[in-house]
C-alpha cells in the first residue's frame, strides 16, 4: 500500500495529539489543602490527567485515574501528609527526596536520590485508610 501525502499528514497530526512539550507545561504553584502550611511550597508541571485541583489543564493530555507530571520541590519544600484514590510514582531527576509513610502512629522515612524511585499505594495487609505519605525535597 502506497503512502500519500493526506495520509502522512493526518497521522502526523494524530501523532502531535499525543504530545506535551516542556514549553507549553506551566507550573502550578497553587497548594493542595484549604490551610496551606509552610515548607509545603513546590510547583507541579502536568502532562498527562487532572492536576492536584481536579481540573483539567489545556495542554494536559485526557487520562483516567492515572497521572503524569513534574514535580518541582525547592530543598526543605514538600508534600505534607496526604492520601489518594490513585497510586502515584516518583523518579528523582537531580537532588533528593525523604518520603515518610505513616500507619496509625507508626512512621518509616526514607531516601532517594537521582534516578530512583518509589511508588505511593496499597501495601498488602494493610489498610489504605491509615497510609498517608509526605515527601520534602533536599
Amino acid at each position: 500500500m502506497a503512502i500519500t501525502d493526506s495520509s502522512r499528514t493526518a497521522l502526523e497530526a494524530r501523532v502531535q495529539q499525543n504530545v506535551v512539550r516542556f514549553l507549553d507545561v506551566k507550573p502550578d504553584w497553587r497548594p493542595f489543602t484549604k490551610h496551606p502550611q509552610p515548607g509545603n511550597d513546590r510547583a507541579i508541571f502536568q502532562y498527562l490527567g487532572q492536576n492536584g485541583h481536579g481540573e483539567m489543564d489545556p495542554w494536559a493530555l485526557p487520562a483516567q485515574r492515572f497521572g503524569l507530571s513534574l514535580l518541582y520541590m525547592p530543598p526543605g519544600q514538600g508534600a505534607p501528609y496526604h492520601t489518594h484514590d490513585t497510586e502515584e510514582v516518583f523518579v528523582v531527576l537531580e537532588g533528593a527526596l525523604t518520603f515518610a509513610w505513616k500507619e496509625g502512629d507508626t512512621e518509616v522515612e526514607s531516601n532517594i536520590g537521582p534516578k530512583d524511585m518509589f511508588s505511593v499505594r496499597q501495601i498488602p495487609g494493610a489498610s489504605s485508610a491509615t497510609q498517608v505519605s509526605r515527601a520534602v525535597g533536599c
